[in-house]
């Protein structure tokens, strides 16, 4: 049973107004529908990506006894560097003719987010960035993180972004708790791109059998 959180309309309502409602929601479920926090895989897509993880690392920071963290967590191609840090670096560049996320990437997407927030905390903020290559200190971000799956194509223009994300990710969980999948030539959330065919049917017979696995249905 999906419940649904998004960013809600900027720019007066910037960070961390969609966590808070993302909190809201996970309340939702655990405590008012019933279910079993073990049994939610928590999933997001692109700005729902980094709207997942900063749900499971505020729940891990405030540790609340009512809120115990997700079974598991899905990312397809997460955003997670609004500082613009990768730009020109290599998938940036030679992903430009196969991707459509470049041209509105970053400016107005970034300041939607900081709203009133200063402009420096888009390559400096771990809450905002957690993928920027300029945070002081990058280590140990995802510790304590559940079972994570991360998704991504392979002609994204956000590629190099989600290389950083996927090997902090992976150190902090460790690797038998970090499963990653990266389709050749595919673009940004293509498993939810109807037409981008065998790769979105392959990719979500694979999440299909990872889900049955771990969580023992």
């Amino acid at each position: 049973m999906p419940v649904v959180s998004s960013y809600p309309k900027p720019r007066k309502n910037g960070f961390p107004a969609a966590l808070i409602d993302a909190i809201a929601g996970y309340n939702f479920l655990v405590n008012v529908l019933k279910f079993e926090p073990r049994n939610v895989i928590l999933s997001g897509d692109s700005l729902g990506g980094h709207l997942g993880f900063s749900l499971v690392r505020y729940l891990i920071q405030q540790q609340f006894p009512a809120l115990p963290l997700p079974g598991s967590l899905l990312l397809i191609s997460p955003i997670s560097d609004f500082g613009g840090t990768h730009i020109g670096m290599e998938h940036w560049c030679a992903n430009g003719p196969s991707d459509f996320t470049q041209s509105f990437y970053y400016g107005y997407p970034t300041s939607s987010l900081l709203g009133s927030l200063p402009v420096e905390w888009a390559e400096l903020s771990p809450w905002i960035s957690p993928g920027s290559l300029k945070l002081p200190e990058p280590h140990g971000l995802f510790k304590g993180f559940p079972r994570t799956y991360m998704v991504a194509g392979g002609a994204e223009c956000t590629l190099d972004q989600i290389h950083t994300l996927r090997d902090r990710m992976r150190a902090d969980i460790g690797e038998n708790n970090f499963w990653y999948l990266e389709a050749p030539d595919s673009m940004h959330v293509y498993p939810t791109m109807f037409g981008h065919t065998p790769e979105n049917v392959e990719t979500i017979q694979a999440l299909v059998q990872w889900a049955e696995e771990v969580h023992g249905q």
